[in-house]
Parts: structure tokens; sequence; C-alpha cells
């Protein structure tokens, strides 16, 4: 929302002629009686052609009235009457700035401003045409020059706001939509596009009570039933969420951007077709809204439409191609499907989404496989999730032929594991990074650097190892001396993101599995004493838990738990990639839409020889693969 200062009218004539008639014209335009205005400033003109006020104001009921082009006629032809009005250039300007004009717009500010240094309203409407450009720093400059004359002037305070929350200031933003309020506690547009800077800084709650005051105020304001629905589904009150954005939709029917927001709620709900045709409507509103074509994408990656998807996607990336989420997932479907030449590359683009992951910034170059790095030293800095650095280890090994020197920095926990690395490489700790390098690349770049191909997957094991003293000794122990197989069992993962679609309960994998030739040993991180607790009681099943183990913060000691058994069964989770790193025979159940890694449709993975896939084959039916998984343990 971004609101222009509100033009003014003369309230007298600036010249004699006609004076009777033009004070009666200005008296029917100020009191909303545009159509018999306009009629008098014709029969002004009529008599006089070149009336300055007259031509003005004429221009003034046609923007007011939408007659935009019969308005800038006006306007043109008042210039060339008079050019020393600051109030007409700072009008002329708003009819230009509506055309989306902006830079004419600004143009013309600027001469009102030459005229009158102090017309507050030209310096607000330039600020909010500055905005329009994305010149952010020169609007809130702008914005700033207008409360040194008024600091109370709420229009300036609010578009200010606009400009902060457009340029990602947004705690900024907020204490000068505060201040529009103070000075106008009726402005509901400001209560509304606070609501918006407080959702997009967390405070979640917060946000929805400023929604929920413009509603209580105005029950026709569809953004904030919009934005209400935003709020709604951040907090996971989705079928909420729902309401208020069919609310929204009531009142403004052919809103592109709610249909697209509703359609990303009903993919969260897995309501596939509505969330389809949501998004279908969203395009057919505004075939330009690059975002719905990417929600679109997502929606058809899940329906398994995988070409429809990268259409999408890259429509998508036509229309706005400074989106780089867009790229990313484009990235991770075409990784899917295994067209890794240009999966890796648009991969790259993860340095720059919202949350940056391998973005990190050093006083050195960036290497992705163009240079030479003989006599150089190269840092390979961790990125991303502990399961990912695994996987990826394996690349570091493959530069040291090449590389003066090797240098690998990775959370501390990992650092005792990495030492196992092959080749002479250097392990360092990612907190603070003091050693010197020449140049750097981030840990999941190295496959792109590689030009990694499904043939020339690094996918010789182990290439990590545990402590053998530490295993053996976990393993009598826990096989009692030899009489029972060892099973390590992982079921669920924490991602908000994922983690609905990869877990499973105890209670489902021993609805399934027979326990009689299998001891199952805890592999899983966090607290799950109570799930436990409760197999024990409803099935008598034992899952033994290593206590002195965190399989959480000790990953050496988790690998040789890993290493102790004779078989891992997990869902993708960082589980898996310690055991396939480990050579470690790995039974992995996949949902319907796995991630990348695991590609489609193969029950092998040519990053882990020893590990078998188990396969959802319809979204959310677990049983087909616990039946096989139970099979594949008998």
């Amino acid at each position: 929302m971004r609101r222009q200062a509100v033009r003014s009218i003369p309230k007298r004539s600036s010249v004699d002629f006609a004076g009777k008639k033009l004070q009666q014209a200005i008296a029917l335009h100020q009191s909303g009686q545009r159509m018999q205005a306009k009629a008098a400033y014709a029969e002004i003109l009529k008599l006089q052609p070149n009336h300055f006020d007259a031509l003005q104001l004429s221009g003034l009921i046609a923007y007011e009235s939408n007659q935009f082009d019969e308005a800038e006629d006006f306007y043109l032809r008042a210039l060339r009457v008079r050019t020393d009005s600051p109030g007409l250039y700072s009008n002329y300007g708003t009819l230009l700035h509506h055309l989306r004009r902006y830079e004419a717009a600004i143009a013309n500010y600027d001469k009102a401003l030459a005229i009158d240094p102090k017309m507050i309203v030209a310096y607000v409407n330039r600020g909010v045409a500055l905005t329009q450009l994305k010149r952010h720093d020169e609007a809130i400059a702008c914005l700033d020059k207008a409360l040194t004359i008024n600091p109370d002037y709420s229009e300036a305070h609010f578009n200010r706001a606009n400009a902060l929350k457009e340029a990602k200031r947004l705690p900024e933003a907020i204490d000068a939509y505060d201040a529009a309020i103070a000075l106008n506690p009726n402005d509901l547009d400001a209560f509304c596009q606070r609501g918006a800077a407080l959702k997009d800084v967390g405070r979640l709650e917060d946000s929805l009570r400023d929604f929920d005051h413009v509603i209580s105020l105005r029950k026709n304001h569809a953004e904030a039933f919009s934005g209400r629905g935003m709020v709604l589904h951040q907090l996971n009150r989705h079928e909420e969420a729902l309401e208020s954005y069919a609310a929204a939709l009531a009142l403004e029917p052919e809103n592109a951007q709610t249909y697209s927001y509703r359609g990303i709620v009903l993919h969260g709900l897995k309501r596939y077709d509505e969330a389809l045709a949501d998004l279908e409507r969203s395009i057919a509103i505004r075939p330009d809204y690059a975002a719905a074509y990417s929600n679109l994408g997502v929606v058809l990656k899940d329906l398994r439409r995988f070409n429809e998807a990268i259409t999408a996607f890259f429509n998508a990336a036509t229309l706005d191609p400074s989106k780089p989420s867009v790229y990313w997932n484009l990235a991770t479907l075409l990784l899917l499907i295994g067209n890794f030449r240009d999966g890796w590359e648009f991969y790259e683009w993860r340095k720059k989404i919202d949350k940056p992951f391998g973005a990190r910034q050093f006083n050195a170059p960036v290497w992705l496989g163009r240079e030479s790095l003989a006599g150089r030293t190269i840092l390979i800095h961790a990125e991303q999730g502990i399961g990912d650095i695994i996987q990826f280890a394996r690349y570091v090994p493959l530069l040291a032929p090449h590389a003066g020197k090797v240098i690998f920095a990775v959370p501390d926990k990992l650092m005792g594991l990495m030492g196992g690395l092959a080749g002479d490489i250097e392990i360092v700790s990612d907190k603070e990074i003091t050693v010197p390098f020449d140049c750097h690349c981030p840990l999941m770049s190295l496959p792109f650097a590689f030009g990694t191909e499904l043939e020339t997957f690094p996918a010789a094991i182990p290439y990590l190892s545990a402590n053998k003293g530490q295993a053996q000794s976990l393993r009598v122990r826990l096989s009692r001396n030899g009489a029972k197989r060892v099973c390590g069992l992982s079921w669920f993962s924490k991602s908000e993101k994922t983690g609905n679609l990869r877990n499973i309960t105890l209670m489902e994998l021993f609805d399934a599995i027979d326990p009689a030739d299998y001891v199952f040993v805890n592999l899983q991180y966090g607290d799950v004493a109570v799930e436990i607790a409760e197999l024990r009681r409803v099935k008598g099943i034992e899952i033994v838990c290593v206590d002195e183990i965190d399989n959480y913060d000790d990953m050496d000691g988790f690998a040789a738990l890993i290493e102790a058994c004779d078989v891992v069964l997990s869902i993708d989770n960082t589980t898996i990639h310690l055991a396939g790193a480990l050579g470690k025979e790995t039974l992995v159940m996949l949902p319907y839409i796995p991630d990348w890694r695991w590609l489609l449709d193969r029950s092998d993975s040519p990053w882990y020889p020893t590990m078998r896939l188990f396969r959802q084959e319809v979204q959310d039916d677990w049983r087909p693969v616990l039946e096989d998984v139970s099979l594949a343990l008998r």
C-alpha cells in the first residue's frame, strides 16, 4: 500500500477574469459536485481558452474522474500558459505517477520543489515514486525532508514506513507506522501495513491483532482479511486461514494474490487439486504474476507432473528474474529427475535465497572449478545440515591431488569424524576461521565444480570411519554376545518443511516388523522416551537406548553406535547419511516425493552403494513400504 498525499484545490482565483464564475466552480468542486464544476470550468474556457486556473482545475477533475488522457491534455495546456505554478507541476506529477511513468513524475515533483522548496505534498509523492522504482535510500531521504518541514504530517510517516518496509528495514518501518498511527489513530491502512511488517519479523500475535483491529472497524477491508490469512497460516491455524482468504475473495473476487496465498495453504493441507485450481485462477487473472507460477510449480511437482512444474518455474523466472527461490525450486526439481548439468548450476542460487546456504563471505575469491589449484590453498566451508555435510564431505579428498593445501571447516562436533577423511586435509572449526587460504568454495558447490553426472558420482565407501574399539564393545553388548542381530532405528525428522511427509511412528513400524530376530537400538536424536515407553507398554517391544552416547551432539559416539549395528532402518534424515558413509547396510523409507538426492523410481542410491530405498507409491501410504521393509529384514 503506497499512498500519495492529498492534492489541493485553490481556494480563490489567481486572476480576476471571470472571477465570480471561477469561485462558483471551485465551490462546486470542493463540495464533490464534479460534473457541475467541470461544466463551469468549461464555460470559462469557452470565453477564455487560456484561463490558467480553469485549465489546471479541469485537469484535476479529469484525473479524479479517471479520464487520464483528458487530464494530461489540460495540464499540458496549462503549462503552455504558465510555468511558475508548483501546484500544477505537483498535480501533473501525480497523474504521471498514477500512469506508472515514475521518472517523469519525479521530474515534475522536482520542478514543483524548485519553485516551492517547502511543498511537503511534492516531497511525499516524490518519495512514493522513488519507492516504486526501488530507489529506497533516496525515497527515505525525501520523506525525511518532508518531516523536517512538518514532523506531525502522518502521510509522510506512513509513506516513509512503506519505503523502509520495501527496503527490508522492518524494525524501523514498524516504528514509522507507530508514528503514523499515533498522529492518526483512524488510519486503518497504517494498521494494515504495520500488521504485514509485524508478520515479516515474526511477531505473529501482534500482527494478527492489527489485522483484527482493521476488520473490526471496516468489515470490507479485503487486504486485512488476506493479511490475516497469511498470519493464521504461519500460526498453523490453516482452516481459519482458509476462512479469512474466503472472506477476502468475497470482497475482491478478482484478487490474484489472495488466490495464490490460499493455494499455498491448500497445498500444505495436501488438498492438491484445490490448490491447483486456485493457482491457475490466480494466473488467469494476472498472467504476469511470477509468484503464482512459482507456487504452481511446487504443487505440480508434488503431483509428479514434473515437466509442467519445470515450465511453471521457468515462467516464474522469466517474469521475475530476481527471485532466487524460483531458481532454487527449479534446481532441486532438476536434480530430482536426474538433470545434473543444469541442476548443479541452478543450485548455486541457494546462496541468494532469504535464508541463504553456502554464502559466507571471505577476503578471497570463490573457486568453482574453473581455475587451477596448483600451489594454492583452498578452504572448503561446510553448509546446511549435518546430513548434508556428511554426504558431500566425500568431495573434499578429491581436491587434495590438485591443490597445494586443502582446509575443511566444519562444526565442532564433526571435527573428529572428518579427521578420518583420506588425503592430506586440515580440519578446522567453522566458528572462527583464522588459517590463511587463497580461495574458498562452499561444500555443496563441489558437485558443480567437478561437473558431477550420474556416471561420475564419487561413491567409494566407506569414506568415514568409526572408532573400531568402541564399536566392537557396543556390538558385543547390544547383540548379547552375538546371539541377536542388531538393527538401528530412526523414524522422524524435525524439519518444519518436510518432516510431516517423512516421519513415521514406532507403532506403525512395529505393526509390520517382526521383532523376534533383532535387538532394536535407538538411533533417533531428541527426547523419544515417551514413544519408546508406549511401544513397550502396548506391544511389549523394547528399544535399547545407549544412554552414554548423545545421538545429536556426540557424532563420534554415534558413528560407533551405527558401526555396531548389522543394519540400519530409517527415514530420510542424518542417520542414513552417516550409515551410508560408513558403508553400513541401510534400509531407507522414502515419501512419495523424496528429497532430490534420492532421485526417482530406483531402489538403490548412486551416492551410497550399501543402501536400499523403499518408496511410497501413494501419498502418505506407508503400508506397502513397511511390508517390503519387513520382508527385507527377515
